[in-house]
């Protein structure tokens, strides 16, 4: 996801790190170490709904439009092999 977001950068995009884990100055500095301006992190758990559409709403309000959504949050959850569409109806 970062070096998604450094090319992105690079090629004059502002990004939205999003982050859960890491320290939050971490993944300031993060930010701010990409390439032009304007860059943010933000913490957010992307198993929660609440979180997601707060994290849309800023990005809209200071963005305008999100324009490429990049996911290597890297998050699953087990669905047994015989019924691949049970992960529809979580």
């Amino acid at each position: 996801g970062l070096a998604c977001a450094h090319r992105l950068a690079k090629l004059g995009a502002r990004c939205v790190l999003f982050y859960h884990r890491e320290a939050a100055d971490a993944a300031q500095a993060k930010a701010q170490a990409l390439p032009g301006q304007g860059h943010m992190a933000w913490q957010l758990q992307v198993t929660d709904s609440a979180s997601l559409k707060t994290a849309a709403a800023e990005v809209t309000q200071r963005y305008g439009r999100a324009d490429v959504l990049i996911n290597s949050a890297g998050y699953t959850q087990p669905v047994p092999a015989a019924d691949l569409n049970a992960f529809l109806a979580l």
